[in-house]
């Protein structure tokens, strides 16, 4: 065998092929430290910048958490206000005489308070099922 096909058989090539997958706030920390060299504190400019970011969302966060809780809150009241009037209603026309009249209007107002409460109790059972999936 000639020597040109001995190194011809002996020839390999090798491939590499690298990646690397950060997932995160911020930039992988090779990329900020080439941030920074090219220009110098941008690292802590974008640090600073996530931490603001972060901040808001968390203030957004707690808004909304605040908003359905007095949202729910109201809900209760006039819910009980509503409850109070429908069934104090009924039985001051039950008292007038007028019974079938007023035993629709009680009945009615309860029938929709408890519809009320148990399509709200499956509804947050389903929100609850589908956060932990």
């Amino acid at each position: 065998m000639s020597e040109k096909n001995e190194l011809q058989k002996n020839n390999k090539t090798l491939i590499r092929h690298e990646e690397i997958m950060f997932a995160g706030p911020l930039p992988h920390p090779q990329l900020l430290k080439g941030y920074n060299d090219i220009v110098p504190g941008a690292a802590k400019i974008i640090i600073d910048m996530a931490e603001k970011q972060s901040s808001h969302r968390q203030e957004l966060e707690k808004k909304v958490i605040n908003s359905d809780i007095n949202n729910s809150k109201l809900g209760l009241i006039f819910g009980f206000i509503i409850g109070i009037v429908g069934i104090t209603a009924g039985a001051i026309i039950i008292a007038i005489g007028q019974i079938v009249a007023g035993s629709v209007i009680s009945g009615a107002t309860l029938v929709g308070l408890v519809g009320t409460f148990v399509y709200g109790s499956q509804n947050r059972k389903k929100e609850r099922d589908e956060k932990s999936k």
